[in-house]
């Protein structure tokens, strides 16, 4: 099971280190790139693992955030996650998320 509430201090602990990975990757001229990997309600639902409140507490402090909402046409059909597989995602997502962080990467020159 994945926690569905967060302290303040969780909340601004996590916001803090994402903000000095950022500041370190852009020091290295490395792009951070962060992908919100849905969770799974209780009814089988995939919903977003950043929720808007810390989504607005780390804005500025990353070069691309790839939405879990690319995968809003594929709800309901049991393909975000694997059926028996703890709530990893699968195969399919995994192409989904690459191809659109491939695109991010390709549209920034940032391929070497």
């Amino acid at each position: 099971n994945t926690k569905a509430n967060f302290t303040n201090y969780e909340r601004n602990l996590a916001a803090k280190i994402i903000e000095r990975i950022y500041e370190i990757s852009k020091s290295h001229g490395a792009r951070l790139i962060i992908i919100d990997i849905p969770t799974i309600d209780k009814d089988g639902l995939e919903v977003p693992s950043i929720d808007q409140v810390f989504f607005d507490s780390i804005k500025g402090k990353y070069d691309f955030y790839l939405s879990s909402n690319i995968l809003s046409q594929y709800r309901g059909l049991n393909v975000i996650h694997q059926p028996h597989g703890h709530r990893h995602i699968t195969n399919l997502t995994h192409v989904i998320f690459g191809a659109n962080v491939g695109a991010f990467i390709e549209s920034q020159n940032l391929r070497h």
